[in-house]
């Protein structure tokens, strides 16, 4: 299950970052704070036929969860958002277009 919200022109869904051990559950129970720990953010727009996407931008996430700004941690060598939905709506809404990659993906419907 993933979670969207909507923000101006854009959505957002959230994606979750599963250890080997979470895939069996999330797979067996849905998305529950005991089966996915971490999970990621992309932002995205439908103009037309073309969708737009753009992830976090990975300096600004660092920045933030060691700020104390949104609860996080570091996977893999990489940080990883650990707060509530709640919270991550929040946290988003209030950081605006500098959180997001300058990095846009366009994806276009074939004809």
């Amino acid at each position: 299950m993933n979670v969207w919200w909507e923000f101006g022109d854009f959505g957002t869904m959230t994606v979750p970052v599963c250890k080997d051990e979470e895939i069996k559950l999330l797979e067996e129970k849905g998305w529950t704070p005991e089966t996915v720990s971490f999970y990621d953010l992309f932002r995205y727009q439908v103009t037309g036929d073309t969708l737009t996407i753009q992830g976090i931008d990975g300096g600004a996430k660092k920045r933030a969860i060691q700020a104390g700004k949104i609860k996080g941690e570091s996977f893999d060598a990489e940080f990883v958002f650990a707060d509530t939905t709640e919270n991550l709506a929040k946290f988003v809404a209030e950081a605006g277009d500098d959180l997001f990659s300058k990095i846009v993906v366009l994806l276009e419907r074939a004809k």
